[in-house]
């Protein structure tokens, strides 16, 4: 019976020293991924597309209180409210789309490396001119 807890205990020993090396191969391989750069570019872009949310809710907040402060106070447009904050509204859209079409939304599809070249081009650039 003394050889067979022995037996049992060797086991148990062998098992856990088993369990043991698995957990740290398994540890080992979920640092890799962790440290991996791709997993790492995907993780700052899913955080740079929620504080993008935050921002872009935050700015039609206060544009939708400046809509209201600017339509309550006149006289015709609190007439015709929901007119006047359509127009307003489109007004706005009129004045700002474009730009962002044109500036913002190229530079957000930008690779990682397209932005590096275009910050190394503007480096070549900057000292060509320092050097006349």
């Amino acid at each position: 019976q003394q050889q067979q807890q022995q037996y049992q205990q060797q086991g148990m020993d062998t098992g856990l020293h088993q369990g043991m090396e698995s957990m740290e191969q398994m540890h080992s391989e979920a640092m890799k991924e962790v440290f991996d750069v791709g997993n790492m570019e995907r993780a700052i872009r899913v955080v740079i597309g929620a504080f993008a949310l935050a921002v872009g809710l935050s700015w039609e907040k206060a544009f939708h209180a400046s809509l209201t402060v600017v339509v309550d106070n006149n006289e015709y447009m609190g007439k015709h409210y929901v007119q006047a904050q359509i127009a307003i509204a489109l007004i706005n859209s009129v004045i700002i789309l474009p730009p962002w079409l044109k500036y913002i939304v190229p530079n957000a599809k930008k690779t990682a490396k397209q932005h590096q070249a275009v910050i190394e081009m503007a480096e070549k650039q900057a000292s060509k001119q320092v050097k006349k």
